[in-house]
């Protein structure tokens, strides 16, 4: 499994005037629990059971907004969603079709749009989870939508009623299909297409920062558990934390670490996914990437070390790139999920499986000023 545990969390296994600053973030739950996605007519759903918190500084200097956000709950039906979803197509350069869903809202004439780029692993539209009700793209599509911001996602290659295989590209190669995905929003009359940014998750988050890097038209990015080594460093630091917890001696230790990165290298011989995320380096990447960047980081986060969100910070404002922004989410992992609502690894109930309003805080209170 590419990137280890990007599904989900190891544990989850069991505007304009018309949208001002008052983040939307609360009508998210019943989507998020099943529910018809945005067009179906239930009653006015629950907030989110948890809230999480902001964890250093940096995060405090936004705790006003993203408190009042968390505050504010616009409670409305589903079918009162200030947006519509449309079904659509993207083809890609290399014949293949991605299905995905297009939130516009409705009071706005030619929205800004993000495109939301998946991690690794092959994912549907919403990056849901066989093991839960997790669907974190569909939440960050619908509080986005609610703020005037139109959102595309895609199912991946091979999933949902997307065609092709993603097992057969790198990452570079995986750009391309973002790339086709760009430009299909560019042909929309509908959107207004000087304002697109990029939304990616791990592995998405390194391409959504390649495409910048070469694409100096995108408006933002927003990269969720990205990383700045070299992806050896990152499958190394990986190992070794695994190894950490087990009960044995450091000299067994350090012997089943030598074992898990020989085995490391020999995938990297047969696998081209590997061998191109062995190498790659994205601080090389973020040092051409002269548009405003939003970087979120997870303090357990145990895939990526919570220290690359400062140093891929460090090399973006190297380069004179001054509008980067990073906020560290206390208690969330790779996932983003609070990691106190799974104790012994199980979760407590649903609502565990839901990105919280932190998260969702403050990826409106960045998008939507510089957006909109």
């Amino acid at each position: 499994m590419r990137f280890h545990s990007e599904h989900l969390s190891p544990r989850a296994s069991a505007s304009r005037a018309v949208f001002p600053l008052v983040l939307m973030i609360g009508i998210v739950t019943r989507c998020a629990l099943g529910a018809p996605a945005m067009t179906g007519h239930a009653s006015p759903p629950p907030p989110p059971s948890h809230t999480t918190a902001s964890s250093n500084v940096a995060s405090r200097s936004n705790a006003a907004s993203t408190s009042h956000a968390a505050s504010t709950v616009h409670a409305g039906t589903a079918s009162a969603a200030p947006y519509r979803s449309l079904e659509v197509r993207v083809r890609t350069r290399d014949g293949f079709t991605l299905a995905g869903t297009l939130t516009l809202p409705r009071a706005v004439r030619r929205p800004p749009v993000v495109l939301v780029i998946s991690g690794a692993s092959v994912q549907d539209r919403d990056a849901s989870s066989p093991h839960g009700p997790y669907r974190p793209f569909r939440q960050i599509a619908d509080t986005l939508s609610r703020n005037g911001i139109s959102v595309l996602r895609l199912d991946d290659r091979g999933a949902g009623k997307s065609t092709g295989r993603i097992d057969t590209l790198n990452t570079a190669e995986r750009a391309n299909d973002s790339r086709d995905a760009i430009e299909f929003l560019r042909a929309r009359p509908d959107l207004d297409a000087s304002r697109i940014a990029l939304l990616g998750h791990s592995e998405g988050a390194l391409i959504a920062t390649m495409i910048a890097a070469s694409d100096t038209s995108i408006r933002g990015l927003i990269l969720m558990a990205s990383t700045c080594a070299t992806g050896r460093t990152i499958v190394e630091w990986q190992r070794t934390l695994s190894v950490q917890g087990a009960p044995a001696t450091r000299g067994l230790q350090r012997r089943i670490l030598r074992e898990a990165m020989d085995e490391w290298d020999r995938r990297v011989q047969t696998d081209r996914w590997a061998a191109f995320f062995d190498t790659y380096s994205p601080d090389t990447t973020a040092s051409k990437v002269k548009t405003p960047v939003l970087i979120l980081q997870g303090d357990a986060d145990t895939e990526v070390p919570t220290s690359e969100a400062d140093a891929l910070a460090g090399k973006f404002r190297e380069a004179g790139n001054h509008s980067v922004t990073v906020r560290h989410l206390a208690r969330l992992d790779h996932a983003f999920l609070d990691v106190g609502n799974f104790p012994d690894g199980v979760a407590a109930n649903d609502h565990a499986f839901l990105l919280g309003s932190a998260l969702l805080g403050a990826i409106a209170a960045w998008a939507v000023p510089r957006l909109h």
